[in-house]
């Protein structure tokens, strides 16, 4: 079971090739937490159903379907009932379509795009000759960067914007500069709350704490944070905390009574148990066996 940890600073690929293909399995529960990131991205279904979540939208992804996803879009995703699921995601920098100096591409498309001045089509189904073709690159793009075909770099980034070309051509720019974002009021408070946790996960974080920051009662902001991540505050905090102490187990050699202070636990046993819920394997055996994948998307 792979599942994408919620970091909004990683970078995808390098600073050469800012682009990363993954898939991401699951059977049944989160293909990837809540989170965002200044990547743009493109999702396709491999196989099974997936739900999407893009700020307060949903969407369902059935295999052969694609989703796009724009700079700084909180989006989460989970599998659908007790079938496989398997999503592929194409993550990159929007400086991997951009030239070495400002030019037309960058006034008239990029930039507008980014700034959220397109209404842009997010769902692709292969309903129509356009889609098709985009699903198609998607595909091409993934095999090009798995095989490493001769120069996948160099036609990775025209076909990606060949990509953006039919997705602009298709979508409705908005006048006066007007901006059009799925960003909703929500959207942005939870992000809020994230980047919250993210920043002080190793400190103790009480519900009224998270609470505060939006500026919602303890009782509202449960009912609010469950309906945007499918999770409790406390579940999410310890699925965070326990990818950054998976990550210094794989990494380290430091204790891990040391880890579980490093990750907010005041209690070994309790983290422990955390960690055995969460990777089925207490931390031990974890660090002895040393093979975890971790996809970020």
């Amino acid at each position: 079971m792979n599942r994408a940890v919620p970091r909004e600073n990683r970078l995808h690929g390098n600073p050469l090739y800012p682009f990363a293909s993954y898939e991401v399995n699951e059977i049944s529960g989160i293909l990837f937490d809540c989170h965002w990131h200044e990547e743009l991205e493109l999702l396709l279904g491999i196989e099974g159903c997936a739900q999407l979540q893009v700020g307060d939208d949903e969407y369902t992804l059935q295999a052969g379907e694609a989703l796009f996803i724009n700079s700084g879009e909180v989006h989460a995703g989970y599998s659908v009932g007790d079938a496989p699921c398997k999503v592929l995601a194409l993550v990159f920098h929007p400086s991997l379509l951009q030239s070495s100096t400002y030019d037309v591409i960058q006034d008239r498309y990029l930039d507008p795009l980014l700034k959220q001045q397109y209404q842009t089509p997010v769902y692709l189904a292969d309903n129509e000759e356009w889609k098709k073709q985009i699903i198609a690159l998607i595909r091409e793009i993934a095999r090009d960067n798995r095989e490493r075909v001769p120069a996948y770099e160099l036609a990775t980034k025209a076909k990606l914007s060949l990509i953006f070309a039919i997705v602009l051509a298709h979508s409705k720019r908005l006048e006066g500069g007007r901006s059009h974002s799925r960003r909703s009021h929500k959207a942005d408070r939870l992000k809020h709350v994230l980047q919250y946790i993210h920043t002080h996960y190793q400190e103790s974080i009480r519900l009224k704490d998270l609470a505060e920051t939006v500026n919602m009662s303890e009782e509202h902001f449960c009912r609010f944070f469950k309906q945007m991540t499918k999770k409790s505050p406390v579940a999410y905090m310890n699925h965070y905390r326990m990818q950054k102490a998976a990550q210094l187990l794989a990494d380290t050699d430091r204790k891990i009574v040391e880890i579980a202070m490093e990750v907010g636990f005041e209690s070994i046993s309790y983290f422990i148990s955390v960690f055995k819920k969460e990777f089925n394997t207490t931390p031990n055996q974890f660090r002895k066996n040393g093979s975890w994948e971790r996809s970020e998307v």
